[in-house]
């Protein structure tokens, strides 16, 4: 068998390395553990604060409107997938996440 690269960090690419191990104890395997980082908009009610890090790096830029604009259209532009196309209210449907279908409870009909 030839060299195994896991892109992993922590219990995941643990028990990926033991699988394989188990199944030939000589095989060689390289470990990529991805850099840790985070970009955020932290949003209240009326600002936004974007806190970004890496691990050299914190950025933390103060609270701003525009900020609380822009969580608010990436929340939309998220949940839009999950809305409801013929549901008057506009309301999310846990039918959406699975393949089951429910009813809309607005219009009583089967959504999209």
């Amino acid at each position: 068998m030839s060299r195994i690269s896991v892109v992993g960090a922590g219990f995941g690419a643990l028990t990926a390395i033991r699988k394989l191990r188990a199944d030939d104890a000589n095989v060689p395997v390289d470990v990529i553990a991805p850099k840790p980082e985070l970009l955020c908009i932290i949003d209240s009610y009326n600002k936004g604060v974007l806190v970004a890090r890496t691990p050299r790096r914190n950025f933390i830029l103060p609270s701003m409107l525009p900020l609380h604009w822009v969580k608010r259209y990436l929340e939309w532009m998220y949940l839009r997938k999950y809305r409801c196309s013929s549901c008057v209210s506009g309301g999310l449907h846990r039918a959406k996440l699975s393949d089951t279908a429910a009813t809309c409870s607005a219009l009583n009909t089967v959504p999209n």
